[in-house]
């Protein structure tokens, strides 16, 4: 099901500026803003912000500049409402009179164009039908009416108009607001009513230059055009590298394999397997960058879904097949192998069964000795030891009663020295028996 979204201006609307704002310190809240993104989330819009970024065309700031600027404007809306989220950041850097060769023409995505709308609409599967757009500028209603959004003019009073919002337009608005607040209490007020039928639907709207890119206005490779903040990003075809986690570098080293894979077993359970084709064998497998992506069938990140098994039940791994040679596989194929190879612990070395063998046997006749020796360890040699240690430990105890007096302690202490003398000599002749 297809989810509505309000989409709003930047500058002069959710943060105050004339619109040519490249440096983040200088991010300034419009009052309300944050509350406003809170309260459309809570009605269970989408919120995503669309602006034209001409002074980066311009050659007054960059792309990541006004990256910067977008991050800067998420950490404050924040801050002030843990609510207000924006989903998902849409811009242009494009104008036909800019200074920088790559960026100096006409696109599709620049207001009045309906371009960032219809880029979002169809990452995110908007319902363009339900959805609004709020800015302080004729473009902004110009690009909503466009694919048949409903529109708000926003015009703060206590703001000076940016030069967008002073030039003149012929779209008329569905609503003027003079706050934040007042814009978003409209559409909640709305959404209980049914749409007018005079007003027009994106179905209705005819397909023309803006709400398409024509064939010979391809957008250049290397500039990005948009930064997403998406709770829910659309999937993406991409070739993880090596240093990929393993689910994922699995999932791809499958895919980039030479060889058919063989394809699942079919949905009646039966043992046989359907014939495998190449574009099935070289499909790489979709894999959602920041979010889960669950393939169908269940599962996690690179986790193949389950398969019926001859026996019933589930079966988790493929068919057997002979593993393919390395120098047979792709290139991303042995880089990752190689990768493996090196990751992956030795083995230690086997031990030989016979070997095993006699170890236990010796371990045996230990055991069996120590208890025989334990029988006859008896002798009248440890006796009198034991007898003649106690001794001595006697007469060592006297001598410390008596160290007072020099003679006697003497005479303890010599005595007390013979009897250890005959305790080891006893002990020794115990042993050579």
């Amino acid at each position: 099901m297809k989810r509505p979204a309000v989409f709003f201006d930047r500058d002069n609307t959710l943060i105050v500026s004339d619109g040519y704002l490249g440096d983040p310190e200088k991010v300034v809240l419009v009052a309300g803003a944050a509350d406003a993104v809170a309260r459309a989330r809570e009605l269970g819009f989408a919120v995503v912000v669309f602006s034209n970024q001409s002074g980066v065309a311009r050659g007054m700031f960059s792309e990541e500049d006004v990256q910067a600027v977008n991050q800067r404007t998420d950490e404050l809306l924040k801050a002030e409402n843990s609510g207000a989220v924006i989903d998902r950041h849409e811009f242009c850097p494009f104008h036909p009179d800019g200074t920088i060769d790559v960026y100096a023409r006409e696109s599709d995505r620049r207001k009045p164009k309906p371009g960032m709308i219809l880029a979002a609409a169809k990452a995110m599967a908007l319902d363009l039908d339900q959805s609004w757009v709020i800015g302080d500028a004729g473009r902004d209603i110009e690009a909503g009416k466009a694919v048949g959004c409903r529109t708000i003019l926003f015009h703060d009073p206590s703001l000076k108009k940016s030069p967008a919002a002073e030039q003149p337009s012929s779209a008329e608005p569905d609503f003027v607001a003079a706050t934040l607040a007042e814009a978003v209490d409209h559409i909640a007020a709305k959404m209980s009513e049914p749409r007018n039928a005079a007003e027009p639907t994106s179905a209705e709207v005819p397909v023309t230059e803006s709400r398409a890119a024509p064939a010979e206005e391809p957008e250049p490779a290397a500039p990005s055009m948009r930064m997403a903040h998406s709770a829910e990003p659309a999937a993406l075809d991409v070739v993880a590298p090596a240093i990929t986690p393993a689910p994922i570098r699995d999932a791809v080293l499958t895919a980039a394999r030479s060889t058919p894979v063989a394809t699942p077993f079919p949905s009646n359970g039966s043992a046989t397997p359907a014939a495998s084709t190449p574009s099935a064998a070289k499909r790489v497998p979709k894999v959602a960058i920041g979010s889960k992506y669950v393939p169908p069938g269940g599962g996690g990140v690179g986790v193949t879904p389950a398969r019926p098994s001859p026996a019933g039940g589930s079966d988790i791994d493929p068919p057997a097949r002979e593993p393919v040679p390395v120098a047979a596989r792709s290139p991303v194929a042995q880089k990752i192998a190689a990768r493996e190879a090196e990751e992956r612990p030795p083995e230690p070395p086997p031990i030989a069964s016979d070997r095993v063998e006699g170890l236990l046997e010796q371990i045996f006749l230990e055991l069996r000795r120590g208890h025989e020796q334990h029988e006859a360890d008896f002798s009248v040699s440890k006796l009198l030891g034991g007898v003649v240690q106690i001794l001595v430990l006697g007469i060592l105890f006297l001598a410390y009663l008596k160290r007072g007096d020099q003679e006697s302690l003497q005479t303890h202490l010599l005595l007390a020295a013979t009897l250890q003398t005959m305790t080891v000599s006893l002990l020794i002749m115990s042993r050579q028996k």
